[in-house]
């Protein structure tokens, strides 16, 4: 909306409502609710416990709430935002796995769902980490679930990293992953909960994207950017149905792949 019908109308754009978030919260992500709310929320680790701020935004006032923190617990190993790196099959050269921010956000039905990249304590092979919260009481977000997507079903070494995460309004929750290991070149993947399981029951890595060599497009000698490619979203046309996409590797360069997933009654 603004002035002359708005920007696409010839008009300008009228800023509403803005707000500086504090540089200890890390790097935000956004995720609107379809209740009128917007949802901003960041991870950081402290060196003794991993934090997610919360802070939503409401369409009726046009205005911003407080920024909320709740506590993960001792989930990492307490470094930071360092980056993370993973091995891959006929190279030394590993492959980027992202660091500790917040890397996506989802709603559904009152509940937040995130993902963050974390290298579990006792672990040299970093791990999608995921959070639930609810959010019902947008002032006082309660943790209600969490883990991590190990890739120690898929092989020896195996990281897991770059992941996305949708749920649908049902409450299916699918997270979309990248793994890859020292026997094996790296793959998309995803992990399914279905709206009946278990709180935090996520089914075994599913592969659906196979890469058929290592990256080496000569993009940092030391470590290989992999990126943060990762999507997945709830089809909005087909209840129980996801649409995923992510990176691959074919002849030593990188290729994007992209699935529909379906949860079977």
């Amino acid at each position: 909306a603004g002035a002359g019908g708005g920007l696409y109308n010839g008009g300008t754009m009228t800023v509403v409502a803005n707000r500086l978030a504090s540089p200890t919260q890390g790097i935000s992500r956004v995720v609107a609710g379809n209740n009128g709310r917007t949802y901003y929320a960041s991870v950081v680790n402290t060196g003794s416990q991993t934090l997610v701020t919360v802070q939503t935004y409401t369409l009726a006032t046009n205005s911003f709430g407080p920024a909320t923190t709740v506590s993960l617990g001792n989930i990492d190993q307490g470094n930071g935002s360092a980056d993370f790196t993973a091995q891959q099959l006929g190279t030394t050269v590993p492959l980027d796995a992202g660091d500790g921010h917040l890397q996506n956000l989802a709603y559904a039905n009152g509940f937040l769902y995130g993902v963050s990249e974390v290298k579990p304590i006792g672990s040299s092979t970093p791990q999608v980490h995921w959070f639930k919260l609810d959010v019902s009481n947008p002032a006082s977000p309660v943790l209600v679930a969490q883990g991590n997507v190990s890739g120690a079903s898929i092989g020896t070494g195996v990281a897991t990293f770059d992941g996305s995460i949708a749920v649908d309004q049902a409450g299916d929750v699918v997270i979309n992953f990248t793994a890859s290991g020292p026997n094996m070149y790296p793959a998309d993947y995803y992990s399914l909960l279905a709206a009946g399981d278990p709180s935090g029951t996520f089914s075994a890595p599913v592969l659906y994207q196979a890469s058929a060599s290592y990256l080496a497009n000569g993009d940092g000698p030391t470590v290989q950017r992999w990126g943060i490619y990762s999507t997945a979203i709830a089809d909005p046309n087909h209840a129980n149905s996801f649409w995923l996409s992510s990176e691959y590797s074919a002849n030593g360069w990188w290729q994007t792949s992209v699935a529909q997933v379906a949860i079977q009654a």
